[in-house]
């Protein structure tokens, strides 16, 4: 797997991270927010592995 992305409803979030082959860790993004290149983890075109993923979930406070 070389990417992927969260989308979350409702009261709780996602914020996750991954581990990309011969980069390391890239940094973390909320699944309730958009960045200029979207909410993915990894890369995308570049054939490298996503090779470990964290996650931390919480409670969205409106």
């Amino acid at each position: 797997m070389e990417a992927f992305q969260i989308t979350t409803s409702g009261r709780f979030g996602v914020y996750y991270q991954g581990h990309m082959q011969g980069i390391g860790w890239g940094g973390w993004i909320s699944s309730s927010e958009t960045t200029l290149f979207g909410s993915y983890i990894g890369t995308i075109g570049q054939s490298r592995r996503l090779e470990a993923v964290r996650f931390i979930i919480y409670e969205q406070m409106f």
